[in-house]
């Protein structure tokens, strides 16, 4: 599978439809993620603004991995896009 992710990333870029179909998943998946914060009390533009923020840092943390063809732990990878996200965020 990880020696298949850069081609599936030139599949998908060369192909506006799959483009498209990634766009919607993560649309989906911001809009789990800001109802699921919703449901546990949180307000409605601080979920929202979390869910962004969340997919954000799993969207940089994917990219940095693949670029690795995986070698790099994806966790740790994370946890430092989620850092360096946060980090931006109170900069603005």
């Amino acid at each position: 599978m990880i020696r298949r992710l850069p081609r599936r990333s030139a599949v998908i870029a060369a192909n506006p439809e799959l483009r498209e179909r990634e766009a919607l998943k993560e649309l989906g998946l911001i809009g789990s993620m800001t109802d699921a914060l919703k449901r546990r009390g949180v307000p409605d533009l601080t979920a929202r603004v979390a869910a962004e923020l969340g997919a954000l840092a799993w969207k940089i943390a994917y990219e940095r991995w693949k670029d690795t063809t995986g070698k790099d732990d994806f966790s740790e990878l994370a946890r430092q896009a989620l850092v360096q996200v946060q980090a931006a965020s109170t900069m603005c």
